[in-house]
């Protein structure tokens, strides 16, 4: 009978301590403080993105921290401090993430699949769920970047310490993240059992989550837009139909060419600009019974432009008006009067569309309608047509 009432008494105890215990867990609460704020990051383009390794990037990166004090440990140039301090009881721990040049990290996609291996080795997340608080603290990082005393008012001495002023939070451009960011993920303590209450909780809504990030239309804080700084080359198919005085010569001008565009790299918020130059060459298409019998146009021009980016779905495109002044050489082959070279002024105005490739951000598809405008020596009037090309860009810092 003592033997059974003391079973008993301890499998009681046994309950009460593992009600009572906690563990540490990412303070999801303090990643949504940011509210309706959004981040959008500028990524370098071109690189190419393997979920599985980034992830075995971040899961090695978690192998050895140890949950009940503070630790570190570095992978593929990327560090991570995990920090438990004592006392300070209202504020928060901390893991703490940052990066040298040359680390795998370099778009925000790739960031965010290091983290949330981080999280699944350190924290056992499942994947999905993993998934989701990447994206959180990326964006909570960027909305709090440089708000150093946003830190110190929230986070136990020992998380600040390891921050300053110039490189707490998350830059939301790729090149300002080596030696320049310091990503904090907040970390609180909860109990076992309300830990296995919200996994029960989870399980009843099929696993998802409050906020569905990844399926993310556009609107949410998860949006993401490819954008460019530096060179970009280009080869392009081009068709103009003349109007005009020249429209009673020619029907249309069917080319292709080359272009150099420079995307300036000043960080704006929305849109980027930049200046472009451009080489065309085309066959002229005489008209039925046309005293011009053939030829062909050169032209040489320069022009400036506005990018606005967007995405539907997972696809990102850009709009793209450009503005620019060309010299235009008209030789022309008559067997008459007209025959000879003319050289004209143009003016164009195109109104570009771009789409990025999966995978290969690098490359952009151009679809451009053009309106061009011909003065000088021919009264060429005007053309009608559009540009249809493919784009390199080459990402600069």
């Amino acid at each position: 009978m003592k033997k059974t009432s003391l079973i008993v008494v301890l499998l009681c105890l046994a309950s009460f301590i593992s009600a009572s215990e906690s563990v540490l867990r990412v303070d999801e609460t303090e990643l949504k403080a940011f509210g309706s704020q959004t981040a959008e990051f500028i990524n370098r383009a071109g690189t190419s993105e393997n979920a599985s390794f980034l992830k075995a990037v971040g899961y090695k990166l978690g192998e050895k921290i140890v949950l009940q004090k503070t630790s570190s440990m570095s992978t593929e140039s990327i560090h991570v401090v995990h920090i438990v301090g004592d006392g300070e009881e209202d504020r928060l721990n901390a893991d703490i993430i940052y990066m040298e040049k040359g680390s795998v990290a370099d778009n925000i996609a790739k960031l965010r699949a290091i983290i949330s291996g981080y999280l699944s080795a350190v924290y056992s997340y499942p994947q999905d769920e993993a998934d989701n608080l990447a994206v959180l603290i990326t964006v909570y990082n960027a909305v709090y970047r440089g708000k150093y005393d946003a830190f110190v008012s929230k986070y136990k001495s020992g998380v600040v310490e390891n921050l300053t002023a110039r490189n707490c939070g998350l830059s939301k451009r790729w090149d300002e993240w080596a030696g320049q960011s310091r990503i904090v993920i907040p970390l609180h303590y909860v109990s076992v059992a309300g830990d296995i209450h919200a996994a029960e909780s989870d399980a009843d809504n099929g696993g998802e989550s409050d906020v569905n990030i990844e399926e993310d239309d556009g609107g949410g804080f998860g949006t993401q837009k490819v954008r460019y700084d530096g060179f970009a080359f280009g080869a392009h198919f081009t068709t103009g139909f003349a109007a005009g005085g020249w429209s009673e010569f020619v029907t249309a001008t069917i080319g292709g060419g080359a272009d150099v565009e420079f995307t300036l790299p000043l960080g704006l918020p929305v849109f980027d600009l930049g200046v472009s130059l451009r080489f065309d060459c085309g066959a002229m298409l005489p008209k039925e019974n046309s005293v011009v019998k053939g030829g062909c146009d050169v032209t040489l021009s320069a022009g400036a432009f506005l990018r606005l980016p967007f995405h539907i779905g997972r696809m990102t495109f850009a709009f793209q008006p450009e503005l620019s002044y060309g010299i235009v050489f008209h030789n022309v082959s008559s067997g008459g009067s007209i025959e000879g070279l003319y050289v004209d002024q143009q003016l164009c105005l195109s109104l570009g569309l771009r789409m990025s490739m999966p995978k290969l951000e690098s490359l952009e598809i151009e679809l451009a309608p053009q309106l061009m405008s011909f003065f000088e020596e021919s009264d060429a009037g005007w053309q009608i047509g559009f540009r249809l090309g493919a784009v390199w860009h080459l990402y600069t810092k």
